[in-house]
């Protein structure tokens, strides 16, 4: 649709940032700004981006406010920086923090180039410190560690447990009944003649 009203440049960049550029007013922006900080799996190199993305929105709204001179603006634009440095300084470790403290940054673009060489010292250290203790660790650990197990159909040969037999105690029990084994071998009728005889019973008279 044509506007006949726009006439002039900044009309139309006033009419074209009013329906599509970002609606968020400066003190809203700047109030997320300041409050930014790091999720929780975020490393400090992503946690960076987003407020590089967050320092460049504040920036784009301060210099399209019609209503600020241009000595405003450049005020404006360097507080932005030192809070951008602010944040920052807030969402790193104790590490980062005190080298950024030791080499002072006056912008975002320095303070970026030493927090992506500490983060790269930091993953170095980590790697050489997982390497050590790989290699420090015990004979009988590495000994005893378990191959990796192969459960492709072609490798793969299922187990089993072996099974013994119960030990099965060949001694009688206490008042159990054994029956006789026809197939026992018999005593002579030598012994059978010094067994001692049996008292028979005594028989009353009824």
């Amino acid at each position: 649709m044509c506007r006949p009203d726009l006439n002039t440049w900044p009309d139309v960049k006033t009419a074209l940032r009013d329906n599509y550029g970002d609606r968020t007013d400066r003190q809203t922006l700047m109030r997320e700004f300041l409050q930014l900080s790091r999720n929780k799996n975020e490393n400090i190199l992503e946690f960076l981006e987003r407020l590089k993305l967050f320092k460049s929105r504040v920036e784009v709204k301060i210099h399209t406010d019609i209503r600020l001179s241009a000595e405003q603006k450049t005020l404006l634009i360097n507080q932005n920086e030192l809070n951008a440095l602010d944040v920052l300084a807030a969402n790193s470790d104790n590490n980062l923090r005190l080298l950024l403290d030791i080499k002072p940054a006056n912008n975002l673009a320095s303070a970026t180039d030493i927090v992506i060489r500490h983060y790269h010292n930091e993953q170095r250290i980590r790697t050489l410190s997982q390497n050590l203790t790989h290699h420090t660790q015990k004979p009988n650990e590495i000994h005893n560690r378990k191959p990796p197990v192969n459960r492709s159909q072609s490798n793969y040969l299922p187990t089993y447990k072996p099974v013994y037999p119960t030990h099965v105690s060949m001694a009688p029990r206490f008042n159990s009944y054994i029956p006789p084994n026809p197939n026992f071998y018999q005593r002579p009728a030598y012994h059978q003649q010094h067994v001692r005889p049996s008292i028979p019973k005594p028989q009353f008279p009824s």
